[in-house]
């Protein structure tokens, strides 16, 4: 927190910026601000009537006819994507599953060259008889 906080002069500083965005704000409109007078301005609470209104504020009823095409057209689209992934997806999923299963075959097949092998010709080692003597048959 600052030691020198003075208020009187913050509030000062606080009003000089705004009076400086108030003036560059008011003239970037330049004449096309239009002044209202704040008492012709209905309140929050007030209902004010649809002829009451000028010209072109009134909004018009949405236009149920477009709105139930683009209804339409939305299931249309979703019913199309929902039918191409039906008969593409199982095509896709073949394929990589087959990728899979031949990646998975490969390592397994380098794994056991590396790991295997040398064990089992170890065992194979071990219970071979010397040079020159016959195998015994169980």
């Amino acid at each position: 927190m600052r030691d020198d906080f003075d208020e009187d002069d913050d509030l000062r500083e606080a009003d000089a910026l705004l009076r400086k965005a108030d003036a560059l704000l008011s003239r970037g409109k330049g004449a096309q601000t239009l002044r209202i007078d704040d008492d012709d301005l209905p309140l929050v609470t007030e209902i004010v009537p649809a002829d009451a209104l000028p010209a072109g504020v009134v909004e018009p009823e949405p236009d149920t006819e477009m709105t139930e095409q683009l209804i339409d057209l939305d299931t249309a689209i979703q019913r199309e994507i929902e039918t191409w992934l039906a008969a593409e997806l199982p095509e896709v999923i073949g394929r990589e599953v087959e990728l899979l299963r031949e990646r998975i075959r490969s390592e397994l097949t380098a794994r056991l060259r590396v790991t295997l092998l040398p064990r089992l010709s170890d065992m194979v080692a071990t219970r071979l008889p010397a040079s020159g003597k016959r195998l015994r048959r169980r």
